[in-house]
């Protein structure tokens, strides 16, 4: 078993090394000229603004048995079915404590023929039939370790009965928070086995707190920070960990996949050269102007001075010179690995698709604003927003585009 933990600075300087070197081993794979390109088009689109076709909270959703897409409602604590083919739907459970029953679900996913579903709040993992049949219910013993503060938070169920675990804020000496985050794999029951690995945390969150109240304040995810992303594989083999450090120089940029088994070992990792994108100042002013809005309508920070919300955001937010080179990771129900690029074009987004064994199969381009939830086989599943931010599930095929196509 191995434990790792995946820093910023590593990869970009071990990079620097081997060029200093004049050895091109940053990019192990095959130019991406010589791979596929491939492109979205849109075969299905659900939603609506109001209305019992329009979805709440879009945050999770799979592919499922025929033609049909599994949904994940935390709003409404259920998991919605549409089958694509005759328009049918029908809903997994309901809010309560019962079985099959959901308060905060937070992840969804095939293994083999059944669905699982993750109550974070409840700590538990409800497994379901196609059909919506509750088969059983995997609930561990919810304690605090030693060295923790809180109980760890079940992220996903892996194979052979395990399950990944967050540790949550790990209590270091003379410390309250931690640079890192802690993920282990225990047992059905909740007896940890051992921590899988480390992921730098740093630069994940962005907070503004209330100058009179601490604790209190508004959080968000850092929009350009490099800390490492994760995925879980959906059928339990392995977790993708995306190491993505911001370039230190214009001419030098690379980022690295790693497979890890759940018993921690390192199965393969891959890295991958690009060109660094300079972090625009119209960039910046776009999420810091919205962000203010944000903290003078929430409570938390107590701000209500517009100046004084400026100062507080331009503080508060990771500002690289250039844009981390991936801003999401996902690992489809096919095991392929999608990896989001930060390519500094605003009317399209592109993905470096790996193969399950790291060979890189090719780069997808697809509309601006979607976030890809699954994929399997050609085709991929999606969430974007409509003009009032009311989301949208979206089912695209992919479809091979032309060299020349592919090179502008």
């Amino acid at each position: 078993m191995i434990k790792r933990t995946l820093g910023l600075g590593s990869l970009v300087a071990f990079c620097a090394t081997i060029l200093s070197l004049q050895v091109s081993v940053c990019d192990t794979r095959p130019a991406l000229k010589e791979q596929e390109h491939w492109t979205m088009q849109l075969e299905t689109r659900l939603g609506s603004v109001d209305g019992d076709d329009a979805f709440s909270l879009l945050i999770g959703a799979r592919f499922g048995p025929a033609n049909s897409i599994y949904v994940l409602q935390p709003l409404d604590a259920n998991v919605r079915v549409h089958d694509l083919a005759t328009g049918e739907r029908r809903v997994i459970g309901r809010r309560g404590f019962g079985p099959g029953e959901f308060v905060e679900t937070t992840a969804l996913g095939w293994y083999g023929p059944n669905l699982w579903v993750v109550d974070a709040q409840q700590g538990r993992i409800s497994w379901f039939d196609a059909f919506g049949t509750l088969i059983r219910t995997t609930t561990p013993r919810r304690s605090i370790p030693e060295g923790y503060v809180a109980v760890p938070r079940i992220v996903a169920p892996l194979s052979n009965d395990m399950m990944l675990l967050d540790m949550l804020a790990h209590v270091l000496p003379g410390n309250a928070g931690s640079p890192f985050k802690r993920f282990a794999v225990s047992d059905t029951a909740g007896m940890i086995t051992h921590e899988l690995f480390r992921l730098a945390n740093t630069h994940s969150r962005l907070a503004v707190m209330n100058p009179r109240l601490p604790g209190r304040g508004l959080f968000a995810r850092q929009p350009f920070g490099d800390d490492p992303l994760m995925s879980v594989d959906p059928a339990g083999e392995f977790i993708a960990v995306v190491d993505r450090p911001v370039a230190v120089d214009e001419r030098l940029g690379a980022y690295s996949v790693t497979r890890y088994a759940p018993n921690g070992d390192t199965m393969w990792s891959v890295q991958r050269s690009y060109r660094p994108v300079p972090l625009g100042q119209n960039t910046v002013d776009a999420f810091s102007n919205d962000f203010v809005e944000s903290v003078l309508k929430a409570r938390g920070p107590g701000i209500r001075s517009r100046s004084e919300a400026e100062v507080a955001v331009k503080a508060a937010l990771y500002r690289p010179r250039f844009l981390p080179p991936v801003s999401n990771v996902l690992v489809g129900s096919d095991g392929r690995i999608w990896v989001q690029r930060n390519h500094g074009d605003t009317d399209s987004s592109r993905w470096d698709v790996f193969s399950p064994e790291g060979k890189l199969l090719g780069e997808v381009s697809g509309p601006a604003g979607i976030t890809l939830l699954d994929s399997r086989d050609n085709r991929v599943l999606g969430v974007t927003k409509g003009a009032f931010d009311e989301p949208y599930m979206e089912v695209h095929r992919l479809v091979e585009r032309s060299r020349s196509d592919a090179s502008n």
